[in-house]
């Protein structure tokens, strides 16, 4: 039988939250630390930013996003999310990662605001709601233009 594990080291499991309940606690708080700490950066809403706050949802540089959610103490030692696919996967089933169809990562070009740069980037975008302070987040200037 595979015990459950806390959604916060060092505190015991809710008895009465199922595995899979658990497991969407553990990494939906892991995500929102990691937002949090990402709308604080000096990168934030940047063309060549790592995350960008565009029509009402969070996009994030989709492989540097999971090597940091992989890197969360609760995250660590889950092994069956360790393949980013897998844990593209449990994202979206759990509500967490908002898809491009069947497909986790979106392919978009970020356009600085005056249109005269752009870079290509894959991204996951990520609902409002992760983050508590979303009225005071601020929105990229410049725009998200997804590839076919």
């Amino acid at each position: 039988a595979q015990t459950q594990r806390a959604a916060h080291p060092g505190k015991t499991p809710d008895p009465a939250l199922s595995p899979e309940g658990e497991e969407r606690l553990i990494l939906r708080d892991a995500m929102r630390d990691m937002l949090r700490g990402l709308v604080q950066s000096e990168t934030f809403n940047r063309r060549d930013g790592a995350g960008w706050y565009h029509e009402g949802a969070f996009w994030v540089a989709a492989k540097p996003f999971a090597e940091r959610l992989h890197a969360q103490p609760e995250v660590r030692d889950r092994a069956e999310w360790r393949p980013r696919p897998a844990l593209y996967r449990r994202l979206m089933a759990h509500g967490l990662l908002l898809p491009n169809g069947v497909q986790p990562v979106w392919k978009v070009y970020v356009v600085e605001e005056n249109g005269s740069n752009r870079r290509y980037a894959s991204v996951l975008k990520l609902p409002a709601t992760l983050y508590a302070a979303i009225e005071t987040c601020p929105a990229y200037a410049g725009r998200l233009q997804t590839i076919d």
